[in-house]
């Protein structure tokens, strides 16, 4: 039979099946609530970047005229797939603006939806769509247009209208109607027709596919027109079959009373098939001529369920058997047409039909969903051939399924002693009963253990099926005009179809073993041996119970071989598994016995000796830690003893509980020693005697050696004595030097005076090395720490003295660390070191509290200030015993200061003080302030603290107040502002020849704030000087308000302090000031004058917030908004401008010159410096204004190959270089951009052509950069070549030009290339006696050294880098 599923084949005009069943093209919905939408795929633009080129498919607009074929589904003209192999197409739907399904019957446009999916899965499926315009056919067609649009309209009315369209179909066609008689015998015919031809091997769906290849057009056949044609054998293509088609009449579904639809059969023959297919999809006509797909539908699908169970290929298990058995064969047909289009999802399912035949239909289908799958004919079962196995007393089989549908049926003959066990119902058959099962049966079958003896060693048997055909349903698709087909059929089954079963059955044999000791006659308990049938023992067959107290066992086991073998799995406690494999020969039903011996296991005790050994230390600023590990140690002397009575492993005592085992055990060289053969048990172990450097506490330690498992001959045990390095105590006492009392704080460090090395040799302490620093308590002890090792001298040292004490650093205490015996554990060292107490010292400073200077202002003095000392808190002794020198509040001592300001006092006892003044020197006011001093210790290395004390007296001071005033004749004077005063200590001045005092080498005092020797009379004519320090001062007139005379000098005497009430002097005393400014315009380089004319300024009045303008009438009257300089880079502002405050603001800069935006402010005023122009009288205001020249930058890169790798050859790579020099000259005369001269009226000259500018040198990144230089034309020669590289002697040419005043640096770059420096070697080779020319000689030429490049070594050293074979 062919194998069966579902396939896709493309056949030409109508296809019809054995059974009658129309449905349609729409999507199927019933039956299908459980299938979940598929999501949409994206848009193509919403993934097209995620796609590759030959992924993209690109749809165009494609127009149908109307009533013409076009398959939507399929028909994929107009879309562009670049490669088929890449991306799946599939159709999605084509709908309207009406959302109304796809037909060429009627104009219209719609779109059709495509989904396309790459084959690449990790790439996105996405959509794609198009127009599909159905146009209106050529003018000579419009009338068929029209008649289709009729035939569309008629497709909506009612029923009535249908019956009459119905019957003036018939009428036209003039075609044979037939009975309903009639009609029942041709549906009989087709029910009980087979469809497979045994001769040609051909069935039904093979002759409709070829007659579709044949040409044959079953819609235009008339009735009773015969087509012929030869089919192809599906077996052998030589083997052909004749087909006939023949049209058979119309008849109606009013002759049975359910409805006024018609339907026509065909007649399909070949071989000995006759079959009947009928085209009845309701609304719509039989499909004609064209191309068709016909699928086989899927099991569990409604439409295939209504197929087979609808008809009589479902036998018993069909509807009508069960059913409405009365009903006549051609109603049924009807019935099961309608059922079918229903399970579809057809829209018109019942379109000719009653409500009659639409609950007979529905009856149907719910029927039909509601039964099993199609059967199968095909069975087998789960496992064809079993073994039995034992199960209690009786064998059985495992568990066995019987693969098949639930309808196919097989029954099994028994033979005596066997049943069957039917899982699946719980039922138990008769043992040599005949049995029948279904499909899905889960079994077994059991014997008794005897079965084999009794019966038979085997039970094989060969069953028929009661399922002898194959039927499958399927679906003709066409396409939305015209109908859809569905038809089930039966395919033959060319012989019966059988399965198999074979079981065999089993046989037992018996095994007995004895368990013994090896060494005496004791049988053992509680062995377990393992039965296996391989000689490896790996493959087990069971496991015997554990001996029992006579060392026996045994186990029955299936008779599958003559030889099986024995191998120990686990051995008595206290023995050594045997890992032999013993043959037994195995007798059916007999016990074959076997004899095995064990091994007691036994120890070996290892005593081990450890002790710490020195192997390093850690050194660090604060000290030594040495550092000990344990390390086997030699010539330790044990004792071994029965810690409880030693016993064997079968029971006999051989030691009692104290008994010596062994004496005198000494460890070796490598620190152990071994008792070997103990029996299992517990011992004591005791040290007699410790090795060398070491202490013996005498310890013991017990030891249980216990069963180790079977897998251990000997057990191996150890105990490790780990004894006390001997220690040294090492302590000092710290005493004052002279009341011998204890100190407590003393810090001492104790030092290696020996090298010290560990136990490998080497030295890991240098001698001199600090160890540890210890600090001594409140009874003037301390005790180090340190784990000191043995043999080596130490030396302890004071590194630090108690708080008020200097350091001993004389005395230091030296001694040996020596091993004594193994019974001493610690030795001690001590020594006592005696010291001095700190003394302190105490310096005054007198300073003027004003300045912080020891300087007196005015005529005051520093000197002749006495103070007194006191004791701010009790001065105790610092050894703590004996007590207070001075009491909180008693004067210590008395300070006079000397011409400085200073004084001082020493000896004192550390302590807190205060220093108070008694008596403040001439012009200073007593220091009230209690200055408190800490004499604090300072460390042990500072014999006498210092302190300073720093006292600051305030000066008598008074202000002098002014009040000026115009001496104009009014009787109110007017109050002059601006007159200025300057003051001058009295004792500081000079006095001339004549008397007069001389002020201009005086130095004015401060009289003013803010630092001023000068103060001003404001808008009231007042003025206020700061208060002045005690003496005696001149004051002048120095700054005289215009027009006005200055008064004469007065003296001021400060004598009392009033700093806030100032002495008051009345002084009588005194027209606008103007002023034009002059910019000079210059270079901030050369500070000259910049002499290029044009340079563009404007003048901003600050106070009036506007430019300034001024209007010149000579020889035009001229409006001045902007000033521009001259030939000689300056210019003079027409007018004078009033008093008041000015910005100078650049507008535009000279050539050459970035532009100046930090503008100059200027103020209009007599203060500010002037010249008197000696024609006009004016006053003249200069102010410079400077700019930047513009410079270049010269970039140099260097490049060259580099050596980058080694591959047969050197390998170099182009890269930057480091270390190239360069020249750079100028090409030209090249002048200063401000165009000053020299004494000969020429251009000041830079630099002269060809004259060398600068020289500059690559860096890392092979860069090197010249910058500041002035603008013109320059070369560069490179002047030296990095390493390995021959000097390029190009010349390159660079010029930098002005750009703007918004440019500051014009930037150039050259690039130089240099050649790698090669070498040529050249070798001859030479006879040694007569020096004649030898050919034939190879050489090799070899790296001496490592060769690198990027610091990674490429070439090794010595490696060959070329051979040269020597011509003559």
């Amino acid at each position: 039979m062919k194998k069966k599923g579902n396939f896709r084949k493309v056949v030409s005009g109508l296809l019809a099946g054995m059974t009658m069943l129309s449905t349609v093209l729409s999507p199927m919905t019933a039956y299908a609530a459980e299938i979940q939408p598929e999501e949409k795929p994206p848009l193509y633009e919403e993934v097209k970047d995620l796609l590759d080129e030959d992924e993209v498919v690109t749809a165009k607009d494609y127009e149908i005229e109307t009533g013409s074929v076009f398959d939507v589904k399929s028909d994929y003209t107009g879309l562009e797939i670049k490669d088929d192999n890449k991306v799946k197409v599939t159709f999605e739907e084509a709908k309207n603006d009406k959302n109304e399904d796809f037909t060429t019957d009627h104009v219209d446009t719609y779109k059709a939806v495509y989904y396309v999916e790459p084959v690449n899965q990790e790439h996105p499926k996405y959509q794609i769509s198009r127009k599909l315009i159905v146009r209106d056919k050529e003018t000579e067609v419009q009338t068929e247009a029209a008649g289709s649009e009729a035939v569309t309209e008629s497709e909506t009315a009612g029923s009535e209208q249908q019956t009459e369209e119905a019957e003036e179909s018939e009428s036209d066609s003039e075609i044979t109607d037939i009975g309903a008689d009639e009609f029942d015998d041709l549906v009989e015919q087709a029910q009980n027709q087979d469809t497979y031809d045994e001769e040609s091997g051909l069935e039904l769906h093979d002759v409709l596919e070829q007659a579709g290849d044949e040409g044959v057009d079953l819609d235009s056949m008339e009735e009773g027109e015969i087509a012929t044609f030869e089919a192809v054998s599906a077996y052998s293509a030589r083997s052909t079959q004749q087909v006939t088609i023949e049209k058979g009449p119309l008849y109606r579904y009013a002759d049975y009373n359910l409805g006024t639809y018609l339907t026509e059969p065909y007649y399909i023959s070949y071989g000995s098939v006759r079959a009947i297919a009928y085209c009845v999809q309701p609304a719509k006509p039989g499909p004609g001529s064209g191309n068709y797909t016909i699928t086989k539908i899927g099991d569990n699908q409604a439409l295939a369920k209504v197929c087979y169970y609808g008809t009589y290929a479902a036998g018993s298990e069909s509807f009508f058997a069960n059913k409405h058995t009365d009903f006549s064969e051609g109603k049924r047909f009807i019935i099961i047409h309608m059922a079918a289009s229903y399970a579809n999802g057809s829209s018109d399912a019942f379109y000719g039909t009653n409500a009659t035949g639409e609950a007979l239909a529905k009856e149907l289908y719910n029927y039909c969903v509601n039964k099993p799958e199609i059967p199968d004919v095909a069975m087998s079962f789960s496992k064809p051939n079993v073994k039995a196995y034992v199960d209690g007393n009786v064998q059985r089989t495992e568990n066995i399924q019987f693969n098949a549908s639930s309808q196919q049926k097989i029954t099994m003959d028994l033979p005596k002693g066997v049943k069957l066990h039917n899982v699946s119902t719980g039922n138990v058959s008769a043992a040599g009963a005949s049995v029948t099962i279904g499909g899905g049966t889960t079994f077994y079958l059991s014997a008794p253990l005897t079965q084999t003896r009794d019966v038979s060693d085997t039970f094989s048997a060969k069953m028929k099926g009661s399922i002898t055909k194959d039927y499958s349903a399927y679906k003709l698709t066409t396409n939305a005009s015209v109908q859809d087909l569905a038809f089930v059929f039966g395919e033959g089954v060319a012989d019966e179809k059988y399965v198999s079963l074979k079981v065999s059955w089993i046989e037992q044999a018996t095994i007995e073993i004895v368990k013994k000791d090896d060494t005496a006659d004791v049988n053992l308990a509680g062995a377990v041996f393992g039965v296996y049938s391989d000689e490896a023992c790996t493959k087990l067959i069971t496991q015997m119970p554990a001996t029992d107290k006579n060392g026996k066992s045994s186990v029955t086991i299936i008779k599958t071989q003559d030889t099986v073998y024995l191998k120990e799995i686990t051995a008595p406690q206290g023995y050594v598994v045997n890992a032999t494999a013993t043959n037994v020969k195995l007798v059916a039903s007999k016990t074959s016995a076997v004899t095995v011996e064990n091994k007691e296991q036994l120890a070996e005790l290892t005593i081990y000796k450890e002790g710490q050994v020195l192997t390093g230390a850690d050194v660090s600023e604060n000290g030594t830690v040495f550092q000990y590990e344990n390390r086997r140690q030699k010539n330790a002397v044990y004792n071994v003893y029965a810690g409880a009575d030693i016993v064997t492993a079968y029971g006999t005592k051989v030691y009692s509980k104290g008994d010596l085992v062994k004496e005198n055990l000494t460890t070796g060289e490598n620190g152990s020693v071994t008792l070997k053969n103990l029996h299992l048990g517990t011992y004591v172990v005791k040290e007699t005697k410790a090795p060398d450097s070491f202490y013996n506490g005498s310890e013991e330690k017990s030891v249980t050696l216990t069963y180790a498992g079977q897998n251990k001959e000997v057990v191996f045990a150890d105990v490790t004595f780990n004894n006390e390095r001997q220690k040294a105590d090492v302590s000092v006492v710290k005493q004052d030097k002279d009341t011998k009392k204890p100190l407590k704080g003393g810090i001492f460090a104790l030092y290696a005076s020996d090298d010290i090395r560990n136990a490998d040799g080497s030295v890991v302490v240098k001698k001199g090395t600090l160890i540890e620093k210890v600090t001594t308590g409140a009874d003037g002890t301390a005790k180090f720490t340190a784990d000191l090792p043995i043999g080596y001298s130490y030396s302890v040292k004071e590194d630090q003295a108690p708080e008020g004490y200097v350091r001993n650093t004389e005395d230091v205490y030296t001694f040996k660390f020596s091993y004594t015996n193994d019974k001493e554990a610690t030795v001690s060292f001590a020594h006592t070191f005696s010291n001095d107490r700190v003394t302190a010292k105490i310096n005054l400073f007198k300073v003027d509290k004003e300045t912080g200077k020891a300087v007196p202002q005015g005529d005051a003095t520093l000197k002749g200030a006495v103070y007194g000392l006191y004791a701010r808190e009790d001065i105790v002794h610092p050894d703590g015993a004996t007590g207070t020198i001075y009491k909180a509040g008693e004067q210590v001592a008395s300070l006079t200061t000397d011409d400085k300001g200073q004084s001082s006092v020493n000896g004192l006892y550390l302590g807190k003080y205060y220093i108070k003044e008694i008596t403040p020197p001439t012009g200073y006011l007593a220091d009230t302030e209690e200055h408190d001093l800490v004499c604090s210790y300072e460390g042990d290395m500072t014999a006498e603290v210092k302190r300073e004390c720093t006292s600051s007296e305030q000066v008598i001071k008074q202000p002098f107040q002014i009040i000026k005033a115009a001496n104009n004749g009014k009787t109110d004077a007017d109050l002059l502002s601006g007159a200025g005063f300057t003051v001058y200590l009295k004792s500081s001045l000079i006095k001339k020849a004549d008397g007069s005092y001389d002020f201009d080498s005086a130095k004015p005092v401060v009289s003013g704030e803010n630092g001023a020797t000068e103060i001003f009379t404001d808008e009231k004519g007042y003025a206020c000087s700061i208060p002045l320090p005690f003496g005696s001062y001149i004051v002048r007139e120095t700054t005289t308000p215009h027009n006005y005379k200055p008064v004469d000098d007065f003296e001021v005497n400060i004598t009392e302090h009033h700093p806030n009430e100032p002495q008051i002097w009345r002084v009588l005393l005194d027209e606008e000031f103007k002023a034009k400014l002059k910019i000079v315009k210059k270079d901030d380089e050369t500070k000259k004058s910049v002499l290029i004319a044009g340079t563009e300024f404007k003048v901003y009045d600050l106070d009036n917030k506007k430019y300034v303008e001024q209007v010149t009438t000579y020889p035009v009257t001229t409006t001045h908004k902007s000033y521009f300089t001259d030939s000689q880079g300056y210019l003079i502002m027409p007018k004078n401008l009033k008093i008041g405050h000015y910005r100078i603001e650049e507008v535009n800069a000279p050539e050459g010159y970035t532009i100046n935006k930090n503008y100059v402010e200027i103020a209009v005023d007599a203060n500010t410096a002037y010249q008197m122009d000696s024609e006009s009288g004016d006053a003249i205001i200069t102010v410079d204004y400077e700019n930047h020249p513009v410079k270049g930058k010269l970039t140099i890169y260097k490049k060259g190959e580099m050596l980058t790798g080694f591959k047969k050859d050197f390998v170099y790579e182009e890269r930057y270089l480091k270390g190239a020099s360069f020249h750079v000259y100028a090409a030209e005369n090249i002048y200063t951009p401000d165009y000053q001269k020299d004494e000969n009226e020429n251009r000041q000259l830079i630099y002269a052509k060809d004259a060398l500018v600068t020289t500059v040198t690559t860096g890392e990144d092979g860069k090197a950069v010249a910058d500041n230089l002035p603008l013109g034309s320059y070369y560069v020669v490179e002047k030296t070549a990095p390493e390995g590289f021959v000097l390029n002697h190009d010349r390159s040419d660079v010029s930098f030009v002005y750009a703007d005043q918004d440019t500051p640096v014009i930037e150039q770059e050259v690039t130089v290339g240099d050649d790698r420096q090669k070498v040529a070697i050249q070798v001859e080779k030479q006879d040694a006696e007569n020096g004649a020319t030898v050919a034939g000689a190879v050489f090799g030429i070899y790296n001496k050294a490592d060769i690198k490049a990027d610091g990674k070594v490429i070439v090794k050293a010595d490696t060959l880098l070329q051979l040269s074979l020597i011509h003559i």
